[in-house]
């Protein structure tokens, strides 16, 4: 049998008296890529935000935190910082400090690498607020990528993104 990396049984979300979200059971296992496609308020959003546990649901999720990389909707890059740097940070989290100065000298020809995938080598050195709001995106790709987990949790990734940019996003997106 193979591993499951996420199971889904019973989900249900509500806002008051009202179900909006409702899953008898969904189970993605290692290896499987999967895109949710609906129409804007049918709960692709909730869904993502359920299994990273940041909304309350009914229901049982099951999947190891520690391998989920999340990518919300809206920007949670560090705008005055520039692009290489908010890349950089994506392994920051929850780690002693010597390991993240440790990562910011070591990693620099993998950040860089990741950053020329997505198109962007030009951009590496300026700060995320000067970008475009397809070239942010770009960027939290190039975070999500660096931060090297299982799963990746991406909440309409290439939303901003001209056809070609989105193209060369979704390739990359399933080469990794």
């Amino acid at each position: 049998m193979r591993l499951k990396m996420i199971k889904i049984k019973n989900l249900a979300v509500s806002y008051g008296s009202k179900q909006t979200l409702a899953i008898n059971q969904l189970h993605i296992a290692h290896g499987e890529k999967i895109c949710l496609i609906g129409k804007s308020g049918s709960g692709k959003t909730t869904l993502i935000e359920c299994i990273y546990q940041l909304r309350t649901y009914t229901g049982e999720i099951e999947t190891n935190l520690q391998q989920v990389s999340f990518t919300p909707q809206k920007s949670d890059l560090i705008p005055n910082f520039k692009v290489k740097t908010n890349v950089l940070m994506a392994r920051f989290g929850g780690r002693h400090l010597l390991h993240n100065i440790s990562s910011l000298l070591r990693d620099h020809r993998l950040v860089n690498e990741i950053i020329a995938i997505l198109g962007m080598s030009d951009k590496k050195d300026r700060y995320v607020n000067t970008l475009s709001g397809g070239e942010q995106q770009r960027v939290l790709i190039a975070r999500a990528i660096y931060e090297n987990k299982q799963i990746y949790l991406l909440d309409e990734p290439t939303s901003a993104m001209d056809i070609i940019n989105s193209k060369n996003v979704i390739e990359v997106l399933l080469h990794y």
